[in-house]
């Protein structure tokens, strides 16, 4: 819990993983969307430290992506009435309020997901 509330700067940014997260919060209020924090390390939980495959060539070194869609598919088991998600990291924070997930959705019309990290 500790980690959410830290209120140090983000690298590059005067934001804190708070201020992200409250960011968030207002903005699902302000929109009546429902709001879900997924916790935990799912890589803990698997034998040989799973790591997802990463394109360590154009730099990217995160080990966990592949992680994130297993806790989207977890919130729809939970929740089999939601429409749709919009997954974020808990550090990203949203700047344009106007936008909303079903502008996401309509830039694919024939998707049933749409997600980029």
């Amino acid at each position: 819990f500790s980690y959410l509330t830290s209120t140090k700067p983000l690298s590059g940014t005067t934001m804190s993983i708070a201020s992200v997260l409250q960011g968030k919060i207002e903005y699902t209020a302000l929109k009546r969307l429902p709001f879900f924090v997924i916790l935990g390390r799912l890589d803990m939980l698997m034998p040989g430290g799973f790591r997802s495959p990463t394109c360590t060539s154009r730099g990217l070194s995160t080990k966990y992506n592949g992680l994130k869609g297993v806790g989207l598919l977890a919130l729809f088991l939970f929740e089999p009435n939601l429409r749709g998600a919009v997954y974020l990291d808990v550090d990203a924070a949203i700047i344009d309020f106007s936008v909303v997930p079903a502008d996401f959705l309509r830039l694919s019309p024939v998707a049933d997901l749409v997600a980029t990290t």
